[in-house]
C-alpha cells in the first residue's frame, strides 16, 4: 500500500524526533524511556502510515490508511511523555538509593505464591493447557493461572537480584511454559525488567553495549515471531479441546468464575513430530517475517483507534467511571461498589468494527479515551500514563534489591501493556500484581519473624538435650 505522508504524518514524525532527542540527551535507561520505546512499538503504524492485518485464515483482511485523528492521538501521547520527562528531570533529578524497606525472604515468598498458583492451576485446568486453539484455553483459565503467570516474572527478577539461581531457573521454566501454551505477557514483562535491571551495561563500553542490544533485538524479534508461529508451535503437542463458554477474553482480565474442576473427558493428547520440521521450515521463508510485521499486535491495536475515529464512535462516560471504580480495593465488600457487570471496551468495538475477525482482539486505551471525551480525554489519559511512568521511575531509582526488581516488572505491565489494554483490564492486572507483591512481602516478614523467634529455641533445646 503506497501512502503519501500527510501534514499530520509530518507532525507525528517531528514529535517523535524531538522526543527521541530528549531521551538521547538524558543518557538514562529507566521506566520513562521504556514508555517511549513502548509507544514507538505500538505506534508503528503511524510511522508507516497504514494498517494491515489478517482476520484469520480465509476470513479476509483489514487494510486502511491511518486516519489523521489517529496521528493526532499518537502525537499527543508522545509529546505529553516528552514534556513530563523534561519536568521530571528538573524537579526530581536521579539520586542514589534513599528508600530503605526491609524485604526479608521476599524472593522465597514469591516462589511460594508462584508454586501455589501453578499447582492449583494444574489441578483445575490440567490438560486444558494443551488445547490447540487459544480460545479453548482462554475459556478454561482461572485465577490460579493468573496467580502463577503474574508471580513468575516477579519471582524470576527478584531471584536474580538476590542470586537465588534455583528459584530463578524454576521461574524461567514457568515463563517458557506460559509462552508455549500461547501467552506472551509474562515473557514480555520479564524482558523489559531485565533490560531495566541491566541498563548500566549500555554505558560500560562497546562490548557490553553490543551484548545488551543484541539481547534486546533477539528477544524482541522472537516475541514478534512467536505470535506468528504460536499455533504451529502449540500444534506439535496439543489436544483438540471442545469449545466451552469463556469467562474471560484474550486481554488478560481476571475471569469472573473459576473452572470448577479438572475436565476428565478431554480428547487424548496428540504428538505431531512432523510439525517441528514444518515450523522450522517456516523460519526460512521471507513471508513468515513479513507476516509477523503485518499481523503484529500494533497493527491490530491501532486498527481499533483508526475505526473509532473514522466512525466517530462514542461511548457513555458511565462505562469508564465503572471501570475506574473497579480499582477501589474492597470496593464491593466495603463500599457497596458492584461493577462486576462492567464491560470491556472490546465488548463494544470488535463485533461492530471487525465482525470477520476470528480471534479476540486486544484493546486500545487511546481509542477508549477518544470514544468518551475526544482529544481532551486522550490528553488526560496521556498525562496519567506519563505520571505513572514518572512515579515508577522515582521508585526504581530509589529502591534496591528484590523490591526494585518487582518495580521493574510493574513497569512492563504499565509502560508496555497499557497500550493494548483498556482501563478495566489494566487495573485488573496491576491490582493482581501489587497484591502478589504485598502478600509476598508480608509472608516474607512472617517467615523472618518466625525464624528469629522459633529457631533459636529449637537450637537451645537441642543443645540442652
Amino acid at each position: 500500500m503506497n501512502i503519501t505522508p500527510s501534514l499530520y504524518s509530518w507532525i507525528f514524525y517531528f514529535t517523535i524526533t524531538l522526543t527521541l532527542l530528549v531521551f538521547l540527551r538524558r543518557k538514562t535507561i529507566d521506566p520513562l524511556l521504556t514508555g517511549f520505546i513502548a509507544s514507538l512499538i505500538y505506534f508503528l503504524p503511524g510511522l508507516v502510515g497504514y494498517i494491515s492485518f489478517s482476520y484469520g485464515v480465509g476470513a479476509g483482511s483489514y487494510q486502511a490508511a491511518l486516519a489523521p485523528g489517529a496521528l493526532v492521538c499518537m502525537s499527543i501521547v508522545v509529546s505529553t511523555l516528552a514534556i513530563t520527562t523534561i519536568a521530571y528531570d528538573r524537579l526530581l533529578p536521579i539520586r542514589g538509593t534513599t528508600l530503605r524497606i526491609s524485604t526479608p525472604y521476599l524472593t522465597q515468598a514469591l516462589a511460594i505464591m508462584m508454586l501455589v498458583g501453578f499447582i492449583a492451576s494444574l489441578l483445575t485446568i490440567g490438560k486444558g493447557y494443551l488445547c490447540t486453539e487459544k480460545s479453548a484455553l482462554l475459556a478454561r483459565v482461572n485465577p490460579w493461572y493468573y496467580l502463577a503467570t503474574y508471580s513468575a516474572p516477579l519471582c524470576f527478577v527478584s531471584a536474580l537480584s538476590t542470586k537465588s539461581r534455583a528459584i530463578a531457573a524454576l521461574s524461567l521454566l514457568l515463563i517458557f511454559a506460559d509462552l508455549f501454551v500461547g501467552f506472551r505477557g509474562s515473557a514480555s514483562v520479564t524482558l523489559i525488567a531485565l533490560c531495566l535491571m541491566q541498563g548500566s551495561w549500555f554505558y560500560q563500553g562497546w562490548k557490553k553495549r553490543i551484548i545488551y542490544l543484541s539481547y534486546i533485538l533477539f528477544c524482541g524479534v522472537s516475541l514478534f515471531l512467536v505470535k506468528q508461529l504460536a499455533w504451529n508451535i502449540k500444534y506439535t503437542v496439543s489436544i483438540d479441546c471442545p469449545a466451552i463458554s469463556a469467562p474471560s477474553n484474550e486481554s488478560g482480565v481476571l475471569p469472573k468464575t473459576n473452572t470448577p474442576s479438572i475436565e476428565k473427558s478431554l480428547p487424548p493428547l496428540q504428538v505431531r513430530g512432523e510439525q517441528v520440521t514444518y515450523t522450522a521450515n517456516l523460519l526460512t521463508h521471507k513471508e513468515t517475517y513479513t507476516a509477523a510485521f503485518s499481523n503484529s499486535e500494533p497493527m491490530v491495536v491501532q486498527a481499533t483507534l483508526n475505526e473509532t475515529i473514522n466512525r466517530d464512535f462514542k461511548l457513555p462516560a458511565e462505562n469508564l467511571v465503572n471501570q475506574l471504580l473497579s480499582g477501589v480495593p474492597g470496593g464491593k465488600s466495603l463500599f457497596g461498589l458492584d461493577v462486576s457487570d462492567t464491560k470491556s471496551f472490546n465488548d463494544f468495538f470488535q463485533k461492530e468494527f471487525f465482525p470477520k475477525a476470528t480471534f479476540g482482539m486486544a484493546n486500545n486505551p487511546w481509542a477508549q479515551a477518544f470514544s468518551v471525551g475526544r482529544f481532551s480525554m486522550v490528553f488526560i489519559f496521556s498525562v496519567a500514563y506519563a505520571f505513572g511512568l514518572s512515579f515508577l521511575t522515582w521508585l526504581f531509582s530509589n529502591l534496591s534489591g528484590p523490591l526494585r526488581a518487582c518495580i521493574a516488572v510493574i513497569v512492563g505491565w504499565w509502560g508496555l501493556y497499557l497500550h493494548r489494554n483498556d482501563v478495566l483490564i489494566e487495573i485488573g492486572i496491576l491490582k493482581m500484581v501489587i497484591y502478589i507483591i504485598a502478600v509476598s512481602w508480608l509472608l516474607g516478614l512472617a517467615i523472618n519473624t518466625i525464624g528469629k523467634s522459633v529457631l533459636p529455641r529449637i537450637r537451645f533445646q537441642g543443645y540442652n538435650s
